[in-house]
């Protein structure tokens, strides 16, 4: 007879304890992945302050139930007073642009300055009054190539051809010298995002108009994660105090470049019919075309064997949702349900 402990019931839904309502600090709040994470926590009862360069402007765009303050506004006494008990740093310039040399400047620079000044307001509250939890957002882009499966366990060695490579690099460097006693560090190593952002909007429109294309080989191994997988991922590890440094926050299922493209045209009832190879690519985005010809099959070890449950684990569905939530045609299985979320759209 098998034995099951409470402890898996719980994981599972049965007798799971009571989650400790938190007020989180995200930044870069108007982006479609912290977005996400705010609606999914206003959901399960949490606060949200979110922190924007322009937050007039980001109230016209975001639920009401954030609260907004500038970089400027953001100080000790502000994250004392409102008792933030936890921190989520998703700022940066945006990845996917063409990487000239003010663009990769920017890129890594805003990633660096925000990050290092978030760790300076925490060192500078006591001890009892700063957040228990400090989540900093980081890629699976960190791994570069990889010929054979990869998680957590693995070390990645800089890519020095390879400009994400030496972005993560250089964040999670800061990061692990930056500690601050009495605050769990957390790095959520994100794979793909499929969501409903401008970049998916973009390939859905083009595999509607019959544009939908394979790039490079199409065997690059592209390891994902749905957006609302996402923004759960996030928060289990925001309740959970026992977890702590490098997560990779991905599917289960790891699917092909090939794959992925056939995959978002499926979701309109289309073919893809086109090819893109590497030389091409090259031509149209340069360095950026880096991205689209990486192929790394990463592993989420250890949300897996933390109890985690995806709830969007097949690509398809993944793609339906994200579809769906942009406002494109597309059934839905009768398993998948889509929250209503406050979708932001990029300016």
């Amino acid at each position: 007879m098998q034995v099951v402990t409470r402890k898996q019931l719980g994981r599972n839904g049965f007798f799971a304890p009571q989650k400790k309502k938190l007020k989180v600090l995200i930044t870069g709040i108007t982006g479609v992945v912290a977005n996400t994470l705010a609606q999914h926590l206003l959901t399960q009862g949490h606060q949200v302050l979110g922190v924007s360069r322009d937050p007039v402007r980001a109230a016209k765009r975001l639920d009401p139930r954030i609260s907004l303050v500038s970089w400027q506004q953001l100080s000790p006494g502000l994250i004392a007073t409102t008792e933030v008990s936890a921190i989520v740093n998703f700022a940066g310039a945006p990845m996917i642009q063409r990487w000239s040399h003010d663009a990769k400047a920017e890129i890594l620079t805003s990633r660096i300055q925000t990050t290092r000044k978030l760790y300076q307001l925490l060192r500078s509250l006591p001890a009892a009054l700063r957040p228990e939890c400090f989540i900093n957002a980081s890629s699976i882009a960190i791994y570069s190539n990889r010929q054979i499966p990869v998680d957590e366990l693995v070390v990645p060695d800089m890519d020095h051809n390879f400009f994400q490579s030496q972005v993560w690099h250089q964040l999670e460097s800061l990061i692990n010298g930056l500690q601050v006693p009495k605050v769990r560090t957390v790095v959520a190593r994100m794979g793909v995002v499929i969501g409903p952002h401008e970049m998916m909007r973009s390939m859905l429109r083009a595999s509607r108009f019959f544009m939908g294309t394979v790039l490079g080989s199409g065997k690059q191994k592209v390891s994902w994660i749905s957006h609302l997988d996402l923004a759960r991922a996030l928060e289990h590890l925001l309740v959970n105090q026992h977890l702590d440094g490098v997560f990779n926050i991905v599917s289960p299922q790891t699917i092909t470049s090939a794959g992925l493209s056939t995959g978002i045209a499926r979701s309109v009832s289309r073919q893809v019919f086109l090819r893109l190879p590497n030389s091409l690519l090259r031509r149209l985005f340069g360095e950026l075309a880096d991205n689209f010809m990486t192929s790394a099959e990463v592993r989420p070890g250890r949300l897996a064997n933390d109890g985690f449950i995806w709830e969007l684990p097949d690509f398809d569905q993944a793609v339906r949702v994200a579809a769906q939530e942009l406002g494109f045609s597309t059934s839905l299985p009768e398993t998948v349900t889509s929250p209503q979320h406050n979708i932001v759209r990029q300016t």
